[in-house]
């Protein structure tokens, strides 16, 4: 029963009252300011903990929800861009087989080329060497620029150069393998 009542707030709260006039009346509480204000005090909190418990927990519950919610957001953000890393690099690494792949093909062509005519061995070296910066262009336009083509065409312009000069086989072939040489570490620093 007496849990019951104590239970009931109203019913809590007059036991009290009459808990206080019962101390107050036989002199064992002297209503002074001080004991006025501590009284007063310590029911302030007791009627703010009742009254707000319910609020302030409803609060705390709704800062966490959006704390969570912001987290699962970072976390969302983190997840998408180590997604765009791994792709960039997947890239980059297709890329540089590209780029050796080209190597090697410009190596087959430079060996299996007969030497004939100074016109067709230009033409033939202008248009491979167009044609797998074309191919380049294709896969990714920033790598493009850091072959520098311009760089690659000049090399070309001056190996046909130095063939026109009519220079001696073994000077062509000098020439070749340093055309070779400056393309792969070209590729390498790319």
């Amino acid at each position: 029963m007496f849990k019951a009542m104590l239970q009931d707030k109203i019913s809590f709260l007059i036991l009290f009252a009459i808990g206080i006039i019962t101390i107050t009346a036989s002199n064992i509480l002297i209503l002074d300011e001080e004991s006025i204000v501590a009284g007063c005090f310590v029911l302030f909190i007791m009627v703010c903990y009742h009254m707000l418990k319910d609020m302030l927990g409803q609060e705390l519950q709704e800062r966490a929800y959006k704390i969570q919610i912001e987290l699962d957001k970072a976390l969302d953000a983190k997840k998408a861009t180590l997604l765009l890393l791994k792709e960039d690099n997947s890239k980059q690494s297709t890329l540089a087989s590209d780029i050796t792949n080209i190597q090697q093909f410009v190596e087959y062509q430079l060996e299996i080329l007969p030497l004939k005519k100074q016109t067709q061995l230009e033409y033939k070296l202008r248009n491979s060497i167009n044609q797998e910066l074309r191919y380049l262009s294709s896969k990714e336009n920033e790598m493009v620029s850091l072959l520098q083509k311009e760089l690659i065409v000049s090399l070309c312009q001056s190996v046909v150069n130095e063939f026109a000069a009519g220079t001696s086989q073994q000077i062509k072939t000098i020439y070749l393998k340093e055309a070779i040489d400056s393309l792969r570490q070209m590729a390498i620093k790319s």
